[in-house]
Formats: C-alpha cells, sequence, structure tokens
C-alpha cells in the first residue's frame, strides 16, 4: 500500500507540474502573438508611409502614372490597417486611417488627371496618418 500511495502522489505532482508548464507557455504565446500584431500593424503603416513618399517623388518627376501606382500601394496597405484596428474595436486610429485613405483617393484622382496638387493632397495624407499610434496592444 505504501507504494501506491507514492504512485498517487507523484502522479499527481507530474500532473501539477504539467499544468503549470502548460499555462505557463500559453502566457508566453499569447505574448508573442501580440508581438507579432503589433510587428505588423507596424509594417503596414510603415509600408503606406514609403508608398507616399515615394509617390511625392514621382509627381516631382512629373511621372503620374508611378505615382498613381505608388498611391494605389499605400490605399491598400492602409486599408489593411484598419481592418486590423477595427478588429481590435479601436475606432480612433481607424477613423484617423479613413481620413488618409479618403485623401490618398483623391490624390491618385489628381495624379490620373495630372494635377501636381496630388503631392500637397498626400501631404494631408501623411499628416493623418501621422496621429495613428502603430501599437496595437491591448
Amino acid at each position: 500500500m505504501p507504494s501506491a500511495k507514492r504512485i498517487l502522489w507523484l502522479s499527481l505532482a507530474f500532473a501539477f507540474a504539467l499544468a503549470v508548464g502548460w499555462f505557463a507557455g500559453a502566457a508566453g504565446r499569447f505574448q508573442a502573438e501580440r508581438a507579432q500584431r503589433d510587428a505588423e500593424q507596424r509594417l503596414h503603416l510603415s509600408d503606406a508611409r514609403g508608398a507616399v513618399l515615394a509617390a511625392r517623388l514621382s509627381l516631382q518627376a512629373q511621372n503620374f502614372g508611378e505615382a498613381g501606382a505608388a498611391l494605389e500601394l499605400a490605399v491598400s496597405r492602409l486599408e489593411q490597417a484598419r481592418q486590423r484596428f477595427l478588429d481590435l474595436r479601436q475606432t480612433g486610429p481607424a477613423g484617423a486611417l479613413d481620413k488618409a485613405i479618403a485623401l490618398l483617393r483623391e490624390a491618385r484622382q489628381k495624379a490620373a488627371a495630372l494635377d501636381q496638387t496630388a503631392g500637397e493632397t498626400a501631404v494631408q495624407a501623411l499628416a493623418e496618418m501621422a496621429g495613428v499610434e502603430p501599437s496595437i496592444q491591448r
């Protein structure tokens, strides 16, 4: 009988250690997933900023076709970032990105019409994007 008690206590200790390890691992996984989402969000926002800056350079060189393509890329990246903010129920940053997206679409239309003021509209979009905090951690 003493060996049966011993086996029972060892089994309980093993189960407890297993449960503690699982909870510790799960907590680390959630932190890693949160850091990954944060990094992806930062990537979308920086890609969009880079595309807007590339569009401004193209507009300076009066390459309106390339500027339009860069503005389209920026809109795409901002829409992805906006959707992530909405998924996390963060309407403040999503609203700012809505304004930036609208300005970038306006800039793209101006570029398609060979209008030099598309660059000014792109600068306004950059200003709207500057107010967006890229961190999505809760």
